[in-house]
């Protein structure tokens, strides 16, 4: 079957309902179960096709379930968050927009003007690619076509001048610079490796990333109660008690925890790395060793805007970052996190069959690993290889404290890693929107 449907180009798109669609209606050992009815789509069905699911329906006078093919033609959520494509550095006019927006006095303190810069700035990016930037799948076309009819009129040989010659390089050219921008695009979407390996603007690789995005639609879910919900809002209201009961403050013992021993602690040497004040070069190190292609989180800000405009953004990123490590204090719209929802298995139904996972801010992040790349240094001191590993249940942000003072952690680094983790809150994104 699965070679059948690579070779025909067609993907199951997914149900909703019982697990099985077809019985053969026998008693005891011999009974058996199987899914073999299943609405299958081509890769042009799926771009086109909003929203497709099937429904599986009760089995009655068959040993077949009957299925329901649903197209939901609703328009979708689209998010009011602006986030930065990377398509737009490649434009020479970006970087004088940046440079305009970026430069505009502001008030407040160093966060809050940092923050006000990075709206302004979006916005003006995204009402200039929405204004002045074509199309570019239209614009490919167009290109393809100019560049078609000239190679015509140059066999034929009528009417063939140097102006014709020239402007066919340049109509190469700049499909070339469209391609390579289409799959910038299609890149930032599908989040996989081809990009890297050489699959460039392909229909497979297209077709990945708009099978990747309604994939990842929920369509239903079951409660504690056992209770199926189709609506957002129901499946929306199950997540939130869900993760709710999961992450709600527990009590916790450390009485019976071991001693650790002044050997075991921190040197003096390490107290006093510790609490060097932070430098620019950190901060550009945090910034320039991450990928490119990371998902961005509410404030829409990606490594790329960052690493692509440093000379204008940079010395504004500094005083809201010095800011912070000077006051132990992190403004708390930094600390506001996006979950996104992953499945574990082929075809989720309970809220624990999604791996829940952090899209954290872009300027959290970049706070965060100025503190890790320094305490990595140090905490293979204290934890060895064969201890890092996966443990279940939860942990409460206070015994994280304890734990550092037993080490002897300096107060100072010990306030900042703290600031990382209390007061945060989340939002998950159920079908594109982003929950209460």
């Amino acid at each position: 079957m699965k070679g059948f449907m690579m070779n025909a180009d067609f993907h199951d798109i997914g149900f909703m309902g019982p697990r099985f669609t077809w019985c053969n209606n026998k008693e005891g050992n011999s009974r058996i179960w199987e899914r073999l009815d299943r609405c299958l789509a081509n890769s042009i069905a799926i771009q086109k096709i909003p929203v497709a699911v099937t429904r599986h329906l009760m089995r009655l006078a068959s040993d077949h379930c009957p299925i329901v093919l649903k197209m939901d033609e609703k328009v979708q959520f689209k998010s009011k968050n602006i986030r930065f494509e990377d398509t737009w550095r490649s434009y020479p006019a970006s970087k004088s927009i940046v440079f305009h927006s970026w430069n505009k006095k502001d008030s407040g303190d160093e966060t809050v003007i940092l923050q006000k810069k990075l709206s302004r700035t979006l916005k003006a990016l995204f009402f200039w690619n929405k204004n002045k930037c074509r199309d570019l799948n239209s614009l490919k076309d167009k290109l393809k076509q100019e560049i078609l009819d000239l190679q015509n009129k140059e066999a034929l040989g009528v009417n063939w001048s140097g102006d014709d010659l020239v402007a066919l390089r340049s109509k190469v050219h700049e499909l070339n610079v469209t391609l390579k921008r289409l799959s910038t695009w299609w890149n930032q979407r599908a989040k996989v490796r081809w990009h890297e390996e050489g699959d460039t603007n392909s229909n497979l690789f297209h077709c990945y990333a708009t099978t990747k995005r309604k994939g990842n639609r929920i369509n239903q879910i079951r409660d504690e109660l056992n209770n199926v919900y189709d609506e957002d809002e129901q499946i929306e209201r199950v997540f939130t008690i869900f993760f709710g009961k999961k992450w709600k403050y527990r009590d916790y013992i450390i009485s019976d925890w071991p001693a650790v021993f002044d050997s075991q602690k921190i040197s003096e040497d390490d107290i006093t790395f510790l609490n060097v004040e932070f430098s620019v070069l950190e901060l550009q190190n945090s910034v320039f060793q991450q990928g490119n292609n990371k998902s961005p989180g509410l404030d829409g800000v990606t490594y790329s805007f960052y690493k692509s405009y440093w000379s204008i953004v940079g010395e504004t990123l500094w005083k809201a970052v010095n800011s912070f490590f000077n006051s132990y204090y992190m403004h708390k719209e930094w600390k506001k996190t996006l979950i996104v929802l992953i499945p574990k298995i082929k075809s989720p139904l309970t809220p624990s069959n999604y791996r829940p996972i952090s899209l954290c801010q872009t300027n959290y992040k970049i706070m965060a690993t100025m503190l890790v790349n320094r305490l990595k240094k140090i905490i293979s001191k204290l934890i060895l290889e064969e201890q890092v590993a996966f443990v279940h249940g939860s942990m409460s942000w206070t015994s994280l404290w304890y734990v550092l003072d037993w080490y002897g952690f300096p107060i100072a680094f010990s306030k900042l890693l703290m600031e990382c983790v209390v007061d945060v809150s989340f939002s998950i994104i159920i079908n594109g929107k982003n929950s209460s």
